[in-house]
């Protein structure tokens, strides 16, 4: 093991086994139920199962003075791994043992045997489509173990209980994501002459960005005046590219990777667009309610829940480019629906999902699973 902190006295009692910490949402909510936690109280650590300590969360949990551990050697076998890991989760004397990646939900039960740590694994999209990307063996072992699972969607929960597999978790519970109201502040609409159209979220194939330049294209054709940035870096770049030009839109779009600066982006933006077809519950999108923009998403996941349609914003059938770009138009032509609609998001996010809820519902989710706090 290696550290980047020194542990402080008392133990870690709450402990974190992620997968990675590269710009990730579930990452991104780790970090801030963790900048947010009685850190003092509960002293968190985190062990990372792929570590590189370049990756993007690594130096702000450090920065956190949260220690952050790699776990054993890659070169060293499985079961040499695990072994290895359990002895140092017993040396940190840990309460709870929270794996916050789908995938490492059985290595962290494994660990879990044998030292006083309650272990509780987690599914933050849907959860058929965690089980299919993991395979017959560690898909069903991750979605069985640990019994206990917290999940960021009822969604993904419903799925779980109506798929009458015995490779389920036995209790589960629901903790929404939370966004920083002070950081993602409401700010005016600006009044540009080209509206500006923002996507935010890695260049994947399941984000399914292609459908939003297709969109672009039929908006373009229709007159209207815009311009559309997707920030995130991933594999489709050059298929979005390939798309842009065919769609006659390559000069009205940018890709900048990933954005650092989200706050600054959202208040340039006229309003956010989601076009994924897997989800749970985005943080793009509670970001740029905080902001105070409105929101075109897919019904995928806990959107629809998150999204009031025709209030915060507009849901649409997933794969449904007429609609989709239908709803676009709407809100390019009709400035101040988009600032009414930006409003009501802010008072959503406002109501619903501050960082201190997602704080207080994760520690009463840990006493669910026979936490004694």
């Amino acid at each position: 093991m290696t550290t980047h902190t020194v542990r402080r006295r008392g133990g870690n009692r709450l402990v974190y086994l992620i997968g990675q910490l590269g710009p990730g949402g579930r990452e991104r909510q780790l970090y801030t139920l963790l900048e947010n936690l009685d850190r003092q109280r509960y002293n968190p650590a985190v062990i990372v199962w792929n570590h590189n300590p370049q990756d993007h969360w690594a130096a702000r949990l450090a920065g956190l003075n949260i220690p952050v551990l790699s776990a054993a050697p890659r070169q060293k076998s499985l079961p040499l791994r695990l072994m290895a890991l359990r002895r140092t989760v017993r040396e940190m004397g840990a309460e709870i043992l929270h794996s916050y990646s789908f995938y490492t939900n059985f290595y962290g039960w494994t660990v879990a045997q044998g030292t006083p740590a309650i272990p509780i694994g987690s599914f933050q999209s849907g959860y058929w489509a965690h089980r299919r990307a993991k395979g017959p063996f560690l898909g069903r072992l991750c979605s069985r173990y640990p019994r206990f699972q917290i999940s960021n969607n009822r969604r993904a929960v419903e799925e779980a209980e109506s798929s009458g597999s015995w490779f389920r978790p036995e209790r589960m519970a629901i903790v929404p994501n939370g966004v920083r109201l002070d950081y993602f502040s409401a700010s005016p609409l600006p009044d540009n002459e080209e509206p500006l159209i923002v996507g935010l979220g890695s260049l994947v194939a399941y984000k399914r960005w292609e459908l939003l330049i297709v969109a672009a294209g039929e908006l373009a054709r229709r007159g209207l005046r815009f311009r559309l940035t997707i920030a995130g870096e991933g594999p489709e770049r050059r298929r979005l590219q390939d798309s842009a030009r065919r769609e006659d839109v390559a000069d009205r779009l940018d890709l900048p990777g990933m954005v650092n600066d989200v706050p600054t982006l959202l208040a340039r933006c006229s309003f956010l667009v989601h076009t994924s077809d897997v989800e749970g519950l985005p943080n793009t999108v509670l970001e740029a309610m905080a902001c105070g923009r409105a929101v075109v998403a897919t019904d995928a996941g806990d959107l629809p829940y998150l999204i009031e349609d025709g209030t915060t914003g507009f849901v649409v059938p997933r794969g449904d480019i007429e609609r989709l770009s239908e709803r676009m138009a709407v809100l390019l032509a009709d400035r101040q629906k988009a600032v009414e609609m930006g409003r009501a998001g802010r008072k959503k996010a406002e109501a619903e999902y501050g960082v201190n809820r997602l704080v207080s519902e994760t520690l009463a989710a840990y006493r669910e699973a026979g936490w004694r706090d």
